[in-house]
């Protein structure tokens, strides 16, 4: 689990925290606490979400720093045939086939088995072998 979704979590527990510490000492003060309740819960949500919408390959861009300026690839769709996967990318401009092929070790790590990367118009495709 990442930094950034721990800190979002321990946002949202200590402001739960604090929601319901406050109705139990202050009643009087109960919307602010229902009101730092609900921030907690909320922040909870987008941490959880946060994770549903990231995929394996997310993390292995940022780490290989695979990117044009802040831009990385994005898996705009994924099919499986065969057991096998096949996953097309939209890139940066800047970023080409090549800088895929220099990673194809990693690539292939993350997925457990070989690849082969390939154009398909402006779009980039790494196909399990």
């Amino acid at each position: 689990m990442t930094q950034t979704k721990m800190s979002l979590y321990a946002i949202g527990l200590l402001s739960i925290g604090i929601g319901v510490f406050i109705i139990q000492l202050l009643p009087s003060l109960y919307m602010y606490s229902i009101l730092l309740i609900g921030i907690g819960v909320a922040v909870i949500i987008i941490a959880v979400i946060e994770g549903i919408n990231k995929n394996k390959f997310d993390e292995l861009w940022h780490n290989l720093n695979l990117s044009k300026g802040t831009s990385y690839p994005v898996l705009i769709d994924s099919k499986y045939e065969n057991e096998h996967g096949k996953y097309k990318f939209s890139v940066p401009s800047g970023l080409g086939k090549d800088d895929f092929i220099k990673n194809k070790s990693a690539i292939e790590q993350i997925l457990g088995c070989g690849v082969e990367i390939y154009r398909e118009g402006k779009d980039i495709i790494i196909e399990e072998k």
